[in-house]
């Protein structure tokens, strides 16, 4: 157990946070010659929102969690005074925000996977670093599994109760065939 907490805690976290990060700055890449290539504007509010929310998640790649993630969504929700400016302006200047990016991408499918691809480089990140998503994955692949048929209950019970008579077997614990009782 203490091997799989130290391969889960050091290796994978560590190897999820620098591919997160390496394919991030692919993306970024790809951004920068797609303008370059296009002949668009460095000061375009699109281009700028898209690289700096690239830009904020490669620098602190090493905070960003599910639960992070979700309590900043909630809180953007909530009108809360943050320097003057309330959650609601912080909002309209996002949606206008989007709103940019939304107009750069009916013009350009290539920005708009850009953006898709971010997402599911978090997602990624997500499902390699989150004990809760590996646990419920886990769970659910288990249950797939044995409501698919490819491995039935029936043979899951069996091998759990092989499992056991063997262990039964070699405490020598003999159950005859007749009575239950031991021999």
């Amino acid at each position: 157990m203490a091997a799989l907490w130290v391969l889960f805690a050091f290796l994978v976290k560590d190897y999820a946070l620098d591919r997160l990060r390496q394919n991030l700055f692919r993306i970024r890449g790809e951004l920068f010659d797609k303008v370059i290539s296009e002949g668009g504007s460095f000061e375009d509010p699109a281009y700028i929102h898209l690289r700096a929310f690239i830009n904020q998640i490669i620098r602190r790649g090493h905070m960003v969690t599910i639960s992070r993630s979700i309590l900043a969504e909630l809180l953007s929700r909530v009108s809360l005074v943050t320097g003057g400016v309330t959650s609601e302006e912080m909002r309209a200047d996002v949606e206008e925000r989007i709103k940019a990016i939304d107009e750069m991408e009916a013009s350009n499918v290539a920005a708009k996977n850009m953006r898709q691809q971010v997402h599911s480089q978090l997602l990624q990140y997500y499902a390699l670093t989150s004990p809760i998503f590996i646990t419920a994955m886990a769970v659910g692949i288990v249950y797939v599994i044995c409501a698919s048929g490819v491995i039935g209950t029936r043979l899951v019970a069996q091998m759990a109760f092989n499992k056991f008579l063997a262990r039964d077997i070699e405490r020598g614990i003999f159950v005859d065939d007749c009575g239950g009782q031991p021999a």
